[in-house]
Parts: C-alpha cells; structure tokens; sequence
C-alpha cells in the first residue's frame, strides 16, 4: 500500500524531522519514504492500493499507558450517592459500574475505546480491566476488539479483595489464564492489582510468586488519593509503596499510574527499581485527588502518559501536564522535556 501527499514526521533525538512524499506500507511496516519537493499544490492520486493523505500529516502513533476501557459506557450515567470526596466516587460510581459489566458490555466498551483511540492517533492501549462478576475471559474478549481493529495492546485485569476472596481468586486467574494463553506479539501482558487499600497480603504474595516465576511486571494504581497511604497503613502497618516493596513488586517493567502521595524517599525507592510512573492529570484533576509532583522526582524515573478512561487522548494528556509545569514556573525549554 502507499500513502501520498503526505509530510512524514520521523523523530531523530528528540527532533522532528519532517519530509514531504509518499510512504510505502507492506504487512503493517513502512519499507519505504520517497521524498518528493513540495511545490503548495496537491498531486491527485486515484490508485488502487493508495490512500491520497491530502497534505496531511503521518508520524509515529501514540501510546496510551493507562487506560479504562471499562468506563466507556459510563459518559452520561445517572449518578446516586454522595461524590463529595474519592472514596465516595469509588463506591458510587466505578465500584457499582464494574460489577454489573457483562460480556456483552465489556464487548461495547471495547469497540467504543477503539474508535476514540484510532481516532486520537492512539495505536497502543494499557489497559487495566475491572469486571469482578464476569472476570473469566474478560480480557480475551477486550484482545479480539483490539485485534480487529488493527490495535495493539497490554492487558490486565485489575485483582482486588474488596469484593471477597472468590471474586478476588477469579481476578488472579484470569491475570495468569490470559498471560499464559492469549498474548503474542501484538497483545501482551501486565499483573493488574487495583490498589494497596484493597489488597491483602496473601494476594500480594500469590501475585509475588507468579510475576517473579515469569518476569512479569505489574500494573497498579499507587496512592492516587491520600486514603490509599492511610487505609494502607491501618489495615497492614505499612504504606503502600512499602508493601509492593516488600513482597518484591517492583520492577524496571511495572507501571506505577497516578503516584500523588508520595514522599521524596518514596520516588528514590522507585528511581531504584526502574519502575515507571503513569501520570493522568485529566482524571486526577476531575477527581480533585492532586496532582503528581513531578518537580519532585528524580530525573531518571520514566514518565508515560495515561488517560484513566477520562478520554482516549494521550496527547492531550502530554499538553496538560506542560501546562501544569509552566504554571509551577518551569520555563518552556525544562516544561517541554
């Protein structure tokens, strides 16, 4: 297949270089850029097997490392109970909208967050699943929406004990059936755990066993909201980032989404293990839960952008969190790195 009339944007460290031509695709990998002088006409192309791109722009695709194609179905839904504060959103919200997700919702949710993504020029999706009453297969059926529409993806699902030890064990086993079963090289896979607050010690040690059996990394949200730490430490004697620690969680290929609360010693143990932090500014300023201090972290923890289900657009992500940085007073040259 060729692409036309196009200006190709490769990225060669960390500068765009732009090229005007037409791009040749064989089996889904660019083989091929002919440049061509741009004159400010458009050359009419009509041939089979060619996308005419009109002047358009073509560069690389975006990746989106936290999402929750699970919400999709959510914009719109009547709301009871209080919404006053993050637990509250949790219990009458997510926590109610999971549980009642079937097969056949999981299935919308999936195509809807195919089309947002495609259409935001996100091409790779972490996803972290929630369906605690229809776990078994939930992800395999998330991959075939993916795959369909030509996506690729990461997949977990999020275990969690807050709904009792069977609907936990199915969390558990629907992680490792599909890690084990179901991924190749377009479809891969995470250890999803919701979070420390929800989270008993014997999960985290099965969890502990099967990742480090596989050299697996996790996907998990850590102190996206102060309650994580004290609810945490209450139920356990320890803070979160200490128990994932503990029960040798961390890892160089683990995202760690959210990371608000933290303490500057807490970002040196993540610097440690090369765990990366998905920052999702969108959701956390619309759960009014902070935001992540960036200006706090060592320079060498990696950065990734997620939108949480607020949207599908990474990009806008990338732009609220420069706007963030310019409004702490970082100047344009440090807020763009």
């Amino acid at each position: 297949m060729k692409i036309t009339n196009a200006w190709i944007c490769t990225i060669q460290n960390k500068t765009i270089k732009p090229v005007y031509g037409d791009m040749i695709v064989e089996d889904g990998i660019i083989k091929e850029i002919l440049p061509r002088k741009f004159n400010g006409k458009k050359r009419r192309t009509v041939k089979k097997l060619s996308i005419d791109a009109g002047g358009r722009v073509i560069t690389i695709p975006v990746i989106n490392f936290h999402e929750h194609i699970y919400s999709r179905l959510a914009k719109g839904a009547p709301v009871k109970g209080q919404m006053n504060n993050f637990q509250n959103i949790l219990k009458n919200l997510w926590w109610k909208l999971d549980k009642n997700l079937n097969m056949e919702m999981i299935e919308a949710s999936a195509k809807m967050a195919a089309i947002e993504s495609i259409k935001s020029g996100a091409t790779y999706i972490f996803d972290h699943h929630s369906s605690p009453n229809h776990a078994t297969g939930s992800l395999k059926q998330i991959a075939k929406v993916l795959k369909k529409n030509k996506l690729r993806g990461v997949l977990a699902f999020e275990t969690t004990d807050r709904n009792g030890k069977k609907l936990s064990l199915k969390g558990l086993e629907e992680n490792k059936n599909f890690f084990l079963n179901y991924t190749g090289k377009d479809l891969k896979s995470m250890f999803g755990l919701h979070a420390s607050f929800t989270l008993n010690n014997t999960t985290l040690q099965d969890v502990s066993g099967f990742v480090n059996e596989y050299e697996l990394g996790i996907h998990i949200h850590l102190c996206e909201d102060k309650t994580d730490r004290t609810i945490s430490k209450k139920q356990t004697g320890k803070l979160p980032l200490q128990r994932l620690k503990d029960f040798n969680l961390l890892n160089e290929i683990s995202i760690l989404s959210h990371a608000i609360h933290l303490t500057k010693s807490e970002f040196k143990i993540i610097e440690k293990y090369n765990s990366a932090i998905a920052i999702n500014i969108d959701s956390n300023m619309n759960n009014s839960v902070g935001i992540t201090k960036i200006e706090k972290m060592p320079e060498s923890i990696t950065l990734l952008a997620g939108t949480d289900g607020m949207h599908a657009n990474p990009q806008r992500t990338f732009k609220n969190i420069f706007l963030l940085l310019r409004n702490n007073g970082l100047d344009f040259g440090n807020a763009f790195k």
